[in-house]
């Protein structure tokens, strides 16, 4: 399996997961509003970025106001999604403030799988894991068929 670093994965690009819920959202008359850090437009040197507590560093993306408001995570992937053993906490501590749902962009389907944290925590711990070689960081590996399984 080829690594990169995070770096080289996101220079000069835009989070196309996060414009793809946006349009999705759109399309449907949902309302929503931008919550979390739009980390790959730099708003906030990276530098500045650590220093903040790692919980904030993680918000979720989009507060949705729908029939319920809840938040969305949006994640792209190809292939495979990678899930952080440590975002799994930042994950618990906002689904116990309002639900938390995910949107991943299939970018190689160019599709939505959409699904709620509940759902993906009750998959997750039996899927396989691996590190990045950058970071360190330990992450699971769901395959776009797992997720499929999981949808809500």
């Amino acid at each position: 399996m080829k690594h990169s670093t995070y770096q080289q994965r996101n220079i000069g690009k835009t989070n196309l997961a996060e414009e793809r819920a946006e349009e999705y959202l759109g399309m449907r008359g949902i309302e929503y509003i931008r919550f979390g850090f739009d980390e790959k437009n730099e708003r906030i040197k990276r530098n500045v970025f650590f220093k903040i507590p790692e919980m904030l560093r993680g918000a979720p993306d989009f507060i949705v106001i729908d029939d319920e408001s809840y938040f969305l995570e949006t994640k792209g992937f190809r292939d495979t999604l990678k899930v952080k053993v440590n975002d799994l906490m930042n994950y618990d501590a906002w689904d116990r403030v309002m639900k938390l749902e995910f949107f991943c962009w299939d970018c190689d389907n160019d599709e939505p799988i959409r699904f709620p944290y509940a759902a993906l925590k009750s998959k997750i711990f039996s899927q396989p894991m691996d590190q990045y070689p950058d970071n360190k960081k330990w992450h699971y590996t769901l395959s776009r068929e797992v997720l499929s399984g999981i949808e809500g």
